[in-house]
């Protein structure tokens, strides 16, 4: 019998790991370099936009004139260098690993990016924390600065993949940290699972009506059965503890 087909499309930021503060002090270095504008994230919320739009609204902000590929080289350029920086603040979230190590083995599953971040600051950020491995496609700002368009993008690449195979709606699954992720599971017909691990609590991400929420994903068990597979029969290691190994 054929393992049931599950898409599982994870954000980054908030979601699988927390960069310390990286992301937004390369960005803050890149903007005052190519536009001379110093401070420009100062009090700019960033939760579940995409790279494209905050460099949009920065400018709006700001008053100047755009230069994404000048300041898309000079972001990643820095944030190679912020990310070491933010030792000690830095981390992947709780359960994440245990999480991926139960994905990564349930026949039927594939694991994918949906994330704000330009293709390559995703693959920056996750390289360092050591999680690059476990996905074989995802969807990120390059495609679309509006997170609606990114599920269908990501379930495209999918396919590709897995030529012939439809997943259904309600067998793709959106985890994510904010209500923007919520609402782009939404657009696209998908399972919104939300997690209080980024800037919004339980309650301000319960308003928004996900079909799943945690605090965290520490419950590998719990996050289990929310995802469709079945729960663990052995822990897996403590995400702390393997960082520790690699």
């Amino acid at each position: 019998m054929a393992a049931t087909q599950r898409i599982y499309l994870f954000d980054i930021d908030g979601t699988l790991i927390s960069t310390g503060g990286a992301g937004r002090a390369a960005m803050d270095r890149a903007f005052a370099d190519i536009h001379g504008v110093a401070g420009a994230m100062d009090g700019f919320v960033l939760a579940g936009k995409t790279d494209p739009l905050i460099y949009s609204e920065l400018l709006a902000r700001c008053g100047a004139a755009p230069q994404e590929a000048r300041f898309r080289r000079r972001y990643l350029q820095y944030l190679r260098e912020e990310l070491p920086k933010a030792n000690g603040r830095g981390q992947v979230l709780p359960g994440v690993l245990p999480l991926l190590e139960l994905l990564s083995r349930e026949p039927g599953a594939m694991m994918g990016l949906l994330t704000g971040n330009w293709r390559r600051g995703a693959v920056l950020k996750l390289e360092y924390y050591g999680l690059d491995g476990y996905f074989a496609f995802g969807a990120f700002g390059d495609d679309s600065a509006d997170r609606h368009d990114l599920p269908a993008a990501a379930r495209r690449r999918a396919a590709r993949i897995r030529p012939g195979t439809r997943v259904p709606d309600d067998r793709v699954y959106v985890i994510g940290d904010t209500p923007r992720d919520i609402g782009c599971a939404r657009a696209d017909g998908c399972v919104a699972v939300a997690v209080a691990t980024g800037g919004y609590s339980t309650g301000e991400l319960a308003a928004h009506r996900p079909d799943h929420l945690f605090a965290d994903l520490a419950d590998t068990a719990a996050v289990a059965r929310a995802l469709g597979v079945p729960a663990p029969e052995k822990a897996y290691p403590n995400c702390n503890a393997f960082l520790a190994l690699i």
